[in-house]
């Protein structure tokens, strides 16, 4: 099997390179240039931005991600769960944003625990010509 690590956080990636090595195995078949080295290294090298995205603001860290509908939510409770289980006494301060149509109450209720603190900003939406 193929040993390689994975840039970007969360269980969902698991599945998600999943995908990815199936498509780089066919890629590979019209290319044999594409190495499995060249798989390994672009799956440890992959980023996001804003999807399960660490930084640090004013000495505090900071978890950028846009999960938008209840799927991404749940994605991201799966990560932020095991993260309270490593330490009991963690509760997230949560600063939400969301357009409207957008299932709120699915996105909340998935990430959402007792003794959280939850904000909420208005969001604007442009519309792109």
């Amino acid at each position: 099997g193929l040993e390689f690590s994975l840039g970007l956080l969360g269980d969902v990636q698991l599945s998600n390179s999943g995908v990815a090595i199936a498509v780089v195995r066919e890629l590979q078949k019209q290319d044999p240039s594409i190495t499995d080295s060249h798989l390994v290294q672009g799956l440890a090298a992959a980023r996001w931005a804003g999807r399960m995205e660490w930084t640090q603001w004013l000495g505090n860290d900071i978890l950028l991600d846009g999960a938008h509908n209840p799927e991404a939510a749940r994605a991201l409770a799966t990560h932020i769960d095991s993260l309270r289980a490593k330490n009991q006494s963690v509760s997230v301060h949560w600063i939400m944003g969301m357009s409207s149509g957008k299932d709120v109450e699915g996105v909340v209720g998935a990430l959402v625990r007792e003794g959280d603190v939850v904000e909420c900003v208005a969001v604007e939406v442009c519309v792109c010509v």
